[in-house]
């Protein structure tokens, strides 16, 4: 595999364990007297511990292969840019529980830089659990590679750790109550190509992401939306799903990363969904 042409991470992995596997468990009865201070201080600590131990992490361990491809399926990790899989590798950790089941984490950091919270990929069933006392769902995250580059917004944190992998300008709202931009983000999108991709599954994404829209309308150089839908229909991907979101398009994407980015590129729309 050549390196330098940043196809396969830098990543030897799966050999931290943690005696205390209710760390990071929303529902953790013993850390609900915790302060959000002493939450983010046992959050860092927490956090230095699997990055100290992380360093030498590789796609050759079968068991981290199989976390990160919890995320994003194998063909876009061998695709994305190399700096692309060092920005994934320094947001994210991974952890092997006592139990022998492993995860990926997604770091979650303040306007300021400071780590605040993390979540995990799954634990204990649970998909995305969060440290009880912190608050990661108040926070976006969000990613500038390309300054002349619309920037996509999506929805919840497997598609930002996607959105980092295909190389894409982004900022990802936690949740579907997310519903308006702090003064920060808004500046971080002024004057820039935003494309808003609301999740179609039901939920309250759209209503949502049409609200954050209406948001930014009179700061953003263009507003449009993709409807992923369309999407399936226009490429003729296969499915049976009735519910999409960028990360699941990824997944069910039968072209390269380059062909993907070109499609959502011309697949832009000034009216439709909303």
């Amino acid at each position: 595999m050549d390196r330098k042409q940043g196809i396969e991470p830098i990543i030897d992995v799966g050999r931290y364990k943690i005696s205390n596997d209710d760390m990071g468990s929303s529902s953790n009865g013993s850390d609900e007297n915790l302060t959000l201070e002493e939450a983010i201080e046992k959050t860092t600590n927490h956090i230095a511990g699997l990055d100290k131990n992380n360093k030498l992490r590789t796609m050759r361990d079968e068991n981290f292969k199989k976390a990160a491809c919890s995320i994003a399926p194998w063909w876009l990790y061998m695709q994305a840019n190399k700096i692309d899989i060092e920005y994934f590798l320094d947001i994210t950790a991974y952890e092997v529980f006592s139990n022998g089941k492993q995860t990926i984490i997604i770091k979650i950091f303040n306007h300021a830089g400071q780590l605040v919270s993390f979540k995990y990929r799954v634990h204990k069933g649970v998909k995305w659990s969060v440290f009880y006392g912190t608050k990661p769902n108040k926070i976006t995250v969000k990613r500038l590679v390309d300054s002349n580059a619309p920037v996509f917004i999506v929805e919840g944190h497997r598609d930002a750790l996607t959105a980092i992998l295909m190389g894409i300008n982004f900022i990802a709202v936690p949740t579907v109550t997310y519903t308006e931009f702090d003064d920060i983000e808004l500046t971080f999108l002024k004057d820039k190509e935003l494309v808003f991709i609301p999740d179609i599954d039901g939920s309250k994404s759209v209503e949502g992401m049409t609200k954050l829209l209406n948001q930014c309308d009179g700061i953003a150089k263009s507003l449009s939306i993709i409807d992923l839908r369309n999407i399936y229909k226009s490429e003729n991907i296969p499915t049976t799903k009735d519910k999409f979101d960028l990360s699941e398009l990824v997944e069910d994407w039968i072209g390269d990363l380059n062909g993907l980015k070109s499609v959502l590129a011309y697949s832009c729309e000034s009216e439709g969904i909303f």
